[in-house]
């Protein structure tokens, strides 16, 4: 059986997490992971980190560190105090992949792992290889999207164009392809999102789906269907390139967006703007909108 080392410091205090880490990496480790305590008292998704507050750090070595290290340790940062743990070396991207299986998406759809058989009963699906992107299409956000956009197919509106903000493994854009859509843009800041996406579309056949790492602000044209599955914070940060991308007669899909928030987002982002909100939707903790453009 083979094993590694995991060692967890704490306290840390935030003034000293680098040093603290440039030691271990001198001392041969192979990673370290921290959790970070921050705070967030508005809807804007800008978290603060909390720089005088301690927090914990843990060590991973192939393994156990001799005895030069705890003293070393010891007498560079008395405050900090380390705990040893041996754990089996795991397969975790095997692990993942015997958990992410085939599953209903969103009526008729379905999301099918690459690796995997289709079911019999998953008449219609994609095929999806999701690697390190967001966006498999197991949380509520993502299927309140694909919701909101058979909703829009469904309802005798057939968008033509489509641009997909943070368009993650891209499966709402090829959802979109799929319903009839000729033109569909998605769009990420991730290259790794981009590149997923991209593998995606190809092991799908979707030849007139692209996907761009082009930040939101250089896209000039306009589609008939903007969908931006992000988070609140950022799809107001977004308000103004979101609206401005939508064609005369067009529609909106956002989602992302908390409960709890929903009152705050609805007054801020749809204040001074032509958008009249057709529908909504829920799931789990999550609120989704479709907004059209008068």
């Amino acid at each position: 059986m083979k094993t590694y080392c995991e060692i967890n410091l704490n306290p840390v205090y935030s003034l000293e997490k680098d040093a603290v880490s440039a030691f271990c990496f001198e001392m041969g480790c192979l990673g370290i992971s921290e959790d970070v305590p921050f705070e967030q008292k508005s809807l804007k998704y800008q978290p603060t980190v909390l720089e005088d507050s301690s927090e914990k750090m843990v060590v991973y070595f192939d393994s156990r560190p001799n005895e030069d290290f705890f003293l070393k340790l010891q007498q560079s940062f008395p405050r900090v105090q380390a705990s040893i743990s041996e754990r089996e070396t795991q397969d975790w991207l095997g692990k993942w992949k015997e958990n992410f299986k085939p599953f209903l998406f969103a009526a008729p759809y379905w999301i099918v792992p690459s690796w995997h058989e289709a079911p019999k009963e998953a008449r219609r699906f994609f095929r999806i290889d999701p690697g390190m992107a967001f966006g498999t299409g197991t949380h509520e956000t993502t299927q309140m999207a694909a919701e909101l956009i058979l909703h829009v197919y469904r309802s005798h509106k057939h968008p033509k164009s489509v641009f997909d903000v943070g368009t993650g493994t891209g499966v709402l854009a090829m959802l979109a392809s799929s319903l009839g859509a000729e033109k569909v843009l998605g769009i990420d800041i991730d290259p790794e999102c981009i590149r997923v996406s991209r593998e995606n579309a190809a092991l799908n056949y979707f030849e007139n789906v692209v996907f761009s790492a082009r930040p939101i602000e250089k896209i000039s044209e306009t589609y008939d269907l903007v969908i931006a599955n992000i988070v609140s914070g950022v799809l107001l940060d977004l308000k103004p390139s979101l609206i401005r991308a939508i064609s005369p007669g067009g529609g909106i899909i956002l989602t992302g967006i908390l409960k709890d928030e929903e009152k705050d987002f609805c007054e801020q982002f749809f204040a001074g703007t032509e958008l009249k909100l057709s529908k909504t939707i829920t799931k789990g903790e999550w609120v989704s909108f479709y907004a059209s453009l008068l």
